[in-house]
């Protein structure tokens, strides 16, 4: 698969699913805790793909313990946006039509869901499907 990503788009973009699958990286992101998710919140102009998508970028950036800026608010917006409602004249511009489609749907379910409970998402794919739909339940969670 990388090497296909590599021949499409001109450079490697899962080099860190090689640390991942290392004997020890779980040790090792669990040691260095922090510098693992300031990886995931990086500016791009700070490297991103050099560290997260080329091969060994990862493994160097979590053994040397190096770390960017630790996320604060920033991914915690989305609920905001949600819950206040920032977003709602953003979704009115598009008609309810825009919202439905006609491609086949494939839904999974997590029969041990907390949260997102399968029978509400299942319910909201059908109400927006077109198309064939098919629902399938794992023994997961969220």
């Amino acid at each position: 698969m990388c090497k296909k990503v590599r021949a499409a788009v001109g450079r490697d973009c899962f080099g860190y699913w090689e640390y991942f699958s290392e004997e020890g990286a779980d040790k090792m992101i669990e040691q260095n805790m922090d510098s693992f998710v300031s990886l995931f919140f990086i500016d791009p102009s700070e490297g991103a793909t050099e560290h997260l998508c080329t091969f060994g970028g990862t493994k160097a950036w979590i053994e040397s313990n190096r770390q960017g800026p630790l996320p604060a608010t920033g991914p915690l917006q989305w609920y905001v946006v949600n819950i206040a409602g920032h977003n709602m004249a953003d979704d009115a511009k598009f008609p309810e039509a825009a919202y439905k489609f006609a491609q086949p749907m494939f839904f999974g379910g997590n029969a041990n869901e907390p949260v997102c409970l399968p029978a509400l998402g299942l319910a909201s794919v059908k109400a927006y499907a077109m198309g064939p739909v098919t629902y399938r339940e794992f023994d997961s969670n969220h």
